[in-house]
């Protein structure tokens, strides 16, 4: 992106926040980076987004061994994470976005951008706090494996989703 940002302590997480150009923001863009990265990582996606949107890139909460802050505890290694592995991280996340709603950030409507092995975080999000979002990309990733049968709900129906991979 080549707006200025600024990296600031929200709910406990480090963000990195690229705020709108010379206009007010028309909504508030959570970009959760993949695995082996940080809050800096998903600056290249911005210039992609439609609109006046201020990005926040917050670093995930866990760290692993060999390096990188996922979005998820580690799963026994060869297993793809399961829909609840990301529990603690929804409660980072909607901590984070109710901080940003505190110091003013629009947050409606939310589009939700998961890359990488952190796109699960991101469709893990949308399933549990969907009444907050506006849209959800999930690039070069995947989705959290279901550990439980699907819900009568259908909670993501409707919601416009871009999945590139």
């Amino acid at each position: 992106m080549s707006e200025p940002s600024h990296v600031e302590r929200l709910a406990g997480l480090t963000c990195r926040v690229w705020p709108a150009i010379s206009q007010p923001a028309a909504g508030l863009a959570p970009h959760l980076h993949g695995l082996g990265a940080d809050e800096n990582a998903m600056a290249v996606f911005g210039p992609a987004l439609p609109g006046p949107l201020m990005v926040l890139s917050p670093r995930a909460p866990f760290v692993v061994v060999l390096g990188g802050n996922p979005w998820h505890t580690q799963p026994a290694r060869g297993t793809w994470p399961l829909l609840e592995d990301f529990d603690e991280s929804n409660a980072h996340m909607a901590a984070l976005l109710e901080a940003s709603r505190a110091q003013g950030h629009l947050a409606h409507p939310l589009p939700i951008v998961g890359f990488s092995q952190d796109a699960p975080a991101a469709d893990a999000l949308a399933i549990h706090h969907r009444p907050t979002l506006g849209g959800l990309a999930l690039l070069a990733g995947s989705l959290p494996h279901p550990s439980r049968p699907p819900r009568a709900d259908q909670p993501l129906s409707g919601l416009p989703t871009f999945v590139a991979h």
